[in-house]
């Protein structure tokens, strides 16, 4: 349960304020953790899911901000 906070919680910070570095060290800390804790069935999986999912949505929010830099009139 705690992993799906960090993961939701995380995935709408980096949305609004597209702070890929905090991101990045959430993507860290929950790959570090599935590793960790290899041994139990459960963690692993949330831990990996959580982690592809903040990285995709770094991912997104940096190739997006980079086709719009300038570019003049365009929306951020």
């Amino acid at each position: 349960i705690v992993l799906i906070g960090v993961t939701i919680t995380t995935a709408r910070f980096v949305i609004r304020t597209g702070d890929a570095a905090y991101g990045l060290v959430v993507v860290w800390a929950l790959a570090g953790i599935a590793m960790k804790e290899a041994a139990t069935p459960v963690v692993p999986v949330f831990a990996t899911v959580g982690a592809i999912g903040v990285a995709a949505i770094v991912v997104v929010r940096l190739i997006g901000r980079s086709m719009w830099t300038g570019r003049k009139g365009a929306a951020p």
